[in-house]
């Protein structure tokens, strides 16, 4: 929807943000029937958006981030691979020297999403050096809050 590339651009010291989606169609229809969340970030210079599916494009990608921000759909489906040990670890890999993981792992409040917030950090404390996961006011979600891992 273009949100959270609003958000980054709003910091100039960002140089350049890869946004990497699976379907153009999802990117059309915010750009036409929502752009209040996105503001423009598609047509920031800085904002280079990538038609693929997320797990191919970090296996195959040669790019290297200082930080790589997650916000995917919830784990069922197509997106289960975006939550997956194989993709974290390929996420590391992309990473720069001192760079930042940052993953969504969904409302707090609901069961089955404690229970992935679990497997999440299992997944990342296996992989990273440090890991810690925090919680927002996310509003237009259950219970009003969300969860991330870092």
């Amino acid at each position: 929807d273009g949100g959270m590339g609003r958000e980054v651009l709003r910091h100039p010291s960002v140089e350049k943000i890869t946004q990497v989606e699976i379907d153009r169609t999802v990117v059309d229809m915010c750009l036409e029937y929502m752009p209040h969340v996105s503001k423009g970030s598609f047509s920031d210079p800085r904002l280079e958006l990538v038609i693929e599916d997320g797990f191919k494009f970090m296996r195959d990608s040669e790019l290297s981030f200082d930080v790589i921000i997650i916000d995917c759909s919830d784990p069922i489906g197509p997106s289960q691979v975006l939550f997956s040990q194989e993709f974290y670890e390929n996420c590391h890999a992309r990473l720069n020297k001192g760079g930042i993981l940052v993953t969504q792992s969904g409302t707090p409040c609901v069961e089955k999403n404690r229970i992935q917030l679990g497997k999440t950090s299992a997944s990342l404390k296996g992989i990273f050096a440090e890991f810690t996961a925090y919680t927002a006011a996310v509003p237009t979600y259950v219970a009003g809050l969300m969860t991330f891992g870092w």
